[in-house]
């Protein structure tokens, strides 16, 4: 009993300290999330480049770290920040891949969020995604055949290099998400995490894995501007794939708006518009339970997604030959006005890869529970003999002790609600040909009804000569 005591305080000591550095972190995360409702991309940037909130993540949350700031810094039109803060994100994916002893133990002996931040395979796509974006506006779209050409020829054909790595990841995930439910089915509290959940989560759908279809459809465009049909035609048929994936999520994707993008040719488009809206889900706490626990029945947490969908039922871009240097100078007439395609709801892909990972939470914290209860079932026996052998107050305070891991056990299973903040709810995407020159776009978010929810600003670019060059305009409306 003296042994069993010494853990939990052990425990609850490690617990108290974690909370302390979560106060930080929570404290850094609220600001962030004040920005974003607003967004104040700036106001964000401010707040990831004070060197305090690196310090507030720590190495728990480092990771998430790298996520927001390379997202804020995508949305502030900083692309060499964005890229490299992502990059960042990319290496420590490849770190915690391998998690350390410590890690393990912090998750196994309390909860989740004791272990280092892992992304979502739906977050880990995003990674290169948003890379992806971020070489697309920085005109990095030359064709790079040989991996061990010159660095200047790697520089200038990023995004073609970041195409072909994103296609590779997702590929990656396909296979992690197959062999992990497999393995999910052969613990053996598989079964009692199928009962607790019901038919909250469909558990097999080894089939379901949804891959991007904002990045297939950008690197359709990138291949294509590139100069590489083959791997065009190849992104096209993901595209379509993941389209398919995705339409039977209820989305309002019109996939037949992408069934020519892999064959298209470099000449007939030299714009490109992204437009992004509403947020990603957050998480929230939910109450997981009863499950029975040996002589016990416990109640848990597990997160569970909050949707926060875009109020916008289409995007439509306007441009304007730009009148002077001056974006917001008076302009010529409109030279251009288009309604752009609905590519991904990302709400939607983020459910369906939350729900297949959602089995692995529950039963990981089944299994850590049991391990938790075990020890208790084993004091509460000898507090039952303490009963008949030793003193009435000495026998209270061994059940006490009891009574105290089995709060221990439930106060510590709290659900993990750490998530990438700066993530869109969805995107619309479209292709234009210009000629040559200085223009200036201007995207409006819609509402069902056609009226305008929210206008852009007037955004100035350039439009080069040449059937490989392509402009990138990107506009975020967070609601």
């Amino acid at each position: 009993m003296r042994l069993a005591r010494f853990q939990i305080l052990l425990l609850l000591a490690i617990a108290g300290a974690l909370g302390a550095c979560d106060s930080r972190f929570h404290s850094s995360r609220a600001m962030l999330e004040s920005a974003h409702e607003t967004g104040a991309f700036q106001a964000a940037a401010e707040v990831l480049d004070d060197p305090q909130t690196l310090s507030a993540y720590g190495e728990r949350n480092k990771l998430l770290y790298w996520l927001e700031r390379g997202s804020v810094a995508l949305a502030n039109g900083r692309d060499a920040e964005a890229i490299d803060s992502l990059n960042k994100a990319d290496d420590y994916m490849e770190v915690l891949r391998k998690p350390t002893t410590g890690d393990e133990i912090g998750m196994w002996l309390l909860n989740d969020t004791a272990a280092p931040y892992y992304a979502s395979s739906f977050e880990d796509m995003y990674i290169n995604v948003l890379k992806l974006l971020a070489h697309l506006q920085a005109g990095r779209v030359a064709a790079v055949a040989d991996p061990l050409a010159p660095a200047e020829q790697q520089a200038l054909g990023a995004a073609s290099i970041e195409a072909r790595r994103l296609a590779s990841k997702s590929d990656f995930l396909r296979d992690r998400y197959v062999r992990a439910a497999d393995a999910l089915k052969r613990t053996k509290d598989y079964a009692a995490a199928r009962a607790a959940l019901g038919d909250r989560v469909e558990f097999s759908q080894d089939n379901q894995f949804v891959e991007s279809p904002l990045g297939t459809y950008l690197s359709a465009v990138t291949f294509m501007k590139s100069g590489e049909p083959s791997l065009q035609e190849v992104a096209g048929r993901r595209l379509q794939s993941a389209l398919d994936l995705q339409w039977a999520t209820q989305s309002r994707v019109n996939r037949t708006d992408f069934a020519g993008l892999g064959s298209m040719q470099a000449r007939d488009a030299n714009v490109l518009f992204v437009a992004f809206s509403g947020r990603a889900p957050t998480k929230q706490p939910e109450r997981f339970g009863p499950v029975p626990i040996y002589s016990y029945t416990l109640y848990f947490e597990v997160p569970r997604l909050v949707p926060h969908p875009s109020r916008a039922n289409s995007v439509r871009v306007t441009v304007e030959r730009a009148g002077a240097a001056d974006a917001d100078a008076p302009a010529q007439a409109s030279v251009l006005s288009q309604d752009l395609s609905l590519v991904e709801n990302l709400g939607a892909v983020a459910q369906q890869h939350f729900d297949r990972e959602l089995p692995g939470i529950i039963t990981r914290t089944i299994l850590r529970s049991s391990a938790k209860a075990a020890a208790w079932a084993v004091g509460t026996e000898a507090a039952r003999r303490a009963t008949r052998k030793k003193e009435s107050a000495q026998a209270a305070v061994e059940i006490a002790g009891i009574i105290g891991g089995l709060l221990f056990v439930t106060q510590t299973e709290k659900a993990d609600l750490r998530s990438w903040l700066f993530l869109p709810a969805q995107a619309h995407v479209g292709l234009a040909r210009l000629e040559p020159g200085t223009y200036r776009a201007r995207l409006d978010y819609l509402s069902s009804s056609g009226g305008t929810l929210y206008s852009g600003p007037w955004r100035t670019f350039d439009v080069k000569p040449g059937e490989r060059a392509l402009s990138t305009v990107l506009e975020q409306w967070w609601n």
